[in-house]
């Protein structure tokens, strides 16, 4: 993998920069996979949603809260 973002997309990958929030987006036939590394300890993972209201806000919780 690569990150020359030149290179063919089955050959590339993306580093996320810290406090930025992503969500891919994808057709509903489409074949694809995501693979994470986090630089931090699964207790301090934070996971972020968009928000049920129409302001834009988001929704937090660690990631291995109890559900």
């Amino acid at each position: 993998m690569v990150s020359d973002p030149d290179a063919p997309l089955e050959r590339r990958w993306v580093s996320i920069p810290r406090n930025v929030w992503h969500r891919p987006m994808v057709g509903a036939d489409a074949d694809w996979a995501v693979v994470s590394f986090h630089t931090v300890v699964a207790e301090e993972l934070i996971e972020e949603r968009p928000g049920d209201s129409s302001k834009g806000g988001t929704e937090r919780m660690k990631y291995l809260a109890q559900k």
